[in-house]
């Protein structure tokens, strides 16, 4: 049990990939552009706002961009070019920084408990099962797969197979059953 949660939280992990949130404030008085070139939201004291898909620049107290304005209800919207930081009450970039290490640790991580995961389950899976072989026309042909439920001492219980035979001319059939995995079954 331990173990299948083990690989399972693996999995999960794979489809993740590690990242962070930062908050980083940056300062108004600064004289130096400040240029932005992920989407970026400013929020305006008259409760409109502007959305700056393509990033935007602050230069000298004004911000200049490609954006468009929603009213506060959100119904209409202008496009706009520049805005006067004086308007703006708040603003906000996104950023999706990736932690390059971290994601690739968790991919490698989550590849071995894959792999693992299926080296066991195809342990579990591909014959591990005795298979019976019945006599027709002279050919051995695969008929049932005994035991097919019990992959461990606790699922053990009767197995009953319907066999796919022609009634025998002879009154004689002939079956083999054979194991093709390198195990021991015991047979009651």
């Amino acid at each position: 049990m331990r173990l299948t949660l083990a690989l399972t939280a693996l999995l999960f992990l794979a489809s993740c990939i590690v990242h962070r949130l930062d908050v980083v404030p940056l300062p108004l008085e600064n004289t130096e552009p400040i240029r932005v070139e992920t989407p970026v939201k400013a929020h305006l004291r008259n409760g409109s706002t502007i959305v700056y898909a393509d990033g935007m620049e602050v230069r000298n107290g004004v911000i200049y961009g490609s954006g468009m304005r929603y009213d506060l209800g959100l119904a209409s919207a202008t496009a706009v070019s520049e805005v006067p930081m004086d308007d703006v009450a708040a603003m906000e970039s996104y950023q999706t920084p990736v932690s390059k290490s971290a994601t690739t640790a968790a991919t490698a991580a989550s590849g071995t408990g894959i792999l693992i995961g299926s080296l066991l389950a195809a342990v579990a899976l591909f014959g591990s099962c005795p298979t019976v072989y019945a006599l027709n026309n002279n050919a051995q042909l695969p008929d049932a797969e005994l035991f097919s439920y019990s992959i461990a001492p606790s699922f053990q219980s009767r197995d009953v197979d319907t066999l796919g035979l022609a009634m025998a001319t002879d009154g004689v059939v002939s079956l083999s059953i054979r194991n093709e995995m390198l195990e021991t079954h015991y047979i009651d």
